[in-house]
């Protein structure tokens, strides 16, 4: 979905207004139009902006993957001591 939503075949402003507004919050654009600037009009101002749009992305996620890896082991372990009283009280 990111390919063609991005601008990588097509450029943004050509694709419908719907598609265009979703390309803004997809990290691909940024990196797309990171090369892009530098690859053809070596301007770095805003290769450095679209790094930092990155930058904010992975920070997000990295949170996001924490809380969900707290999440999943409290759950697990939560499971285990289940699974360990039950053993206990058979036994």
């Amino acid at each position: 979905m990111q390919l063609s939503t991005t601008g990588s075949s097509l450029p943004i402003d050509m694709l419908p207004e719907g598609l265009r507004q979703l390309s803004a919050f997809l990290p691909f654009t940024y990196s797309i139009e990171s090369y892009r600037s530098i690859i053809t009009l070596g301007i770095t101002s805003n290769m450095w902006k679209n790094i930092s749009v990155l930058f904010l992305y992975f920070i997000i996620f990295s949170v996001f993957a924490l809380i969900v890896f707290f999440v999943r082991y409290r759950f697990d372990k939560k499971q285990i001591e289940h699974q360990a009283n039950i053993n206990e009280s058979v036994s």
